[in-house]
Formats: structure tokens, sequence, C-alpha cells
């Protein structure tokens, strides 16, 4: 029986991931860009740009942590990958 709940749990990450980002929240990172209106389709062509981003930096994080043989992801793994896209982060 706890197979079938661990599964559920599963199902629900990936659920979880085919949309990031709620409407509200996307909405306020536009308004702050000064966009007044924008159509449907622009939430779900964000979503798709966010997630291809994430998984890109997560998945070049977990190749740094495995080449230093380390189980825990630091904030420097981070930085490294996003340097490595082309992202530098001051501060």
């Amino acid at each position: 029986m706890n197979d079938s709940k661990s599964y559920k749990k599963n199902s629900n990450d990936t659920l979880l991931l085919k949309k990031i980002y709620q409407k509200k929240s996307l909405l306020r990172i536009i308004r702050r860009s000064g966009i007044k209106r924008i159509s449907k389709s622009v939430y779900i062509e964000l979503n798709s740009i966010i997630k291809k981003f994430l998984l890109k930096i997560i998945k070049d994080t977990l190749i740094v942590c495995i080449y230093n043989h380390r189980k825990i992801i630091t904030a420097s793994d981070i930085i490294f990958s996003l340097k490595r896209n082309g992202q530098n982060i001051y501060g």
C-alpha cells in the first residue's frame, strides 16, 4: 500500500512541472516590465520557456555535483551552471 501512495506523490510532482508559474505571478512580472495587456497564449509560451531554462540549469548543476562526488547541491554549483549558460550573478 505504501507503494501506491509514493506513486501518487510522483504523479503530482510531474503535474507541478507542467505548470511552473501561476498566471498571477507571471502577470506581476509582466506588469513590472511595463506591459499593459497580453494574450492567453503568452502564458503557455512563458511557462515552456521558463521550464526549459530551469531544466537546463538543474541538469548542469547535477553534472557539477556528480563530477565533484557530492550529493548536496551548493549555491556555488548553481552559480557555476548559470555562468556556464551565460547568466552571470553579481553580489
